[in-house]
């Protein structure tokens, strides 16, 4: 609560590309949750708020931890605004503290949960698993559907998808073990859970 946060950001996507979803190699972070008060144009909305990055070139985003510049004490994170980057693992946590804490709870940024859907591919966009820190497990069976449920699910309007068999499970290439969390008896601890969910 009250320093400066300046971030550095370079844009490091090399050659000419464009992504399966349509988008290009240009990019931008948007901070979830700060109002940008004193720094509108640099929101990290690509051709609204702001404008992309390009490949090679730097922008320097910031503003101060308080209520002053949009940015109070609290739970935030951050994520491009370009295209499945933030589908592709474009995102975190970002955690501004109290100047001054509760002695009698354990605020410990690691006890933060990112929370985001698994999809099949960037143009299938089936749920498969949900991701917990970046870590994720598929099953021996996984959901499969068509154009018009896909469409569906990502307008909000409910899916009916089939579960069906997944044909590239063996269960010794999926072993991946979620945070483990250790507390003790008769201890607060405060835990932050963000959903940087990508369909909105």
């Amino acid at each position: 609560e009250g320093d400066e946060l300046v971030v550095n950001f370079r844009n490091d996507i090399t050659g000419n590309m464009t992504n399966v979803d349509g988008s290009s190699n240009l990019t931008t972070l948007h901070f979830h949750g700060i109002r940008e008060k004193h720094r509108p144009w640099s929101d990290g909305v690509p051709f609204v708020t702001q404008c992309p990055i390009t490949p090679g070139d730097n922008f320097t985003y910031g503003f101060n931890a308080s209520d002053m510049d949009g940015a109070p004490p609290g739970t935030y994170w951050y994520h491009s605004h370009v295209g499945a980057q933030r589908t592709n693992g474009a995102y975190g946590a970002l955690i501004i503290k109290e100047k001054v804490q509760d002695e009698n709870v354990i605020d410990d940024a690691n006890n933060t949960l990112v929370l985001q859907e698994w999809y099949e591919s960037s143009t299938n966009q089936i749920p498969q698993s949900i991701l917990i820190n970046g870590r994720g497990r598929l099953g021996p069976k996984k959901y499969t559907g068509g154009d018009e449920e896909i469409s569906k699910y990502l307008s909000g309007k409910g899916a009916s998808f089939t579960l069906v068999e997944n044909i590239d499970f063996t269960a010794e290439n999926f072993t991946t073990n979620y945070t483990e969390f250790h507390v003790k008896e008769d201890k607060s601890y405060r835990f932050r859970i963000i959903g940087a969910i990508s369909q909105n």
